[in-house]
């Protein structure tokens, strides 16, 4: 297994992710690109994927605002 930052060229294959492992959630393609990459305070170093052979398993999203942190989105396929 891999871990490696993911940026919005993976919108697609993290939404597909997203859309089948939070299956009480309903994400649609823009809403998962707002969560994971255009909402504020945005940067390139808080969207984690976990890949085997070159697909996206796994995903972590954390979430920092002032001086406090979580995670906001924490996916893993079945």
């Amino acid at each position: 297994m891999e871990i490696r930052l993911l940026g919005p060229e993976f919108l697609e294959t993290a939404h597909g992710l997203l859309a089948s492992t939070l299956i009480h959630d309903r994400f649609t393609p823009a809403l998962t690109a707002e969560k994971l990459f255009e909402n504020p305070p945005h940067d390139d170093s808080h969207v984690w994927g976990a890949f085997e052979d070159h697909r996206l398993i796994g995903l972590m999203q954390s979430v920092r605002r002032d001086s406090r942190g979580w995670l906001g989105l924490f996916a893993v396929e079945p």
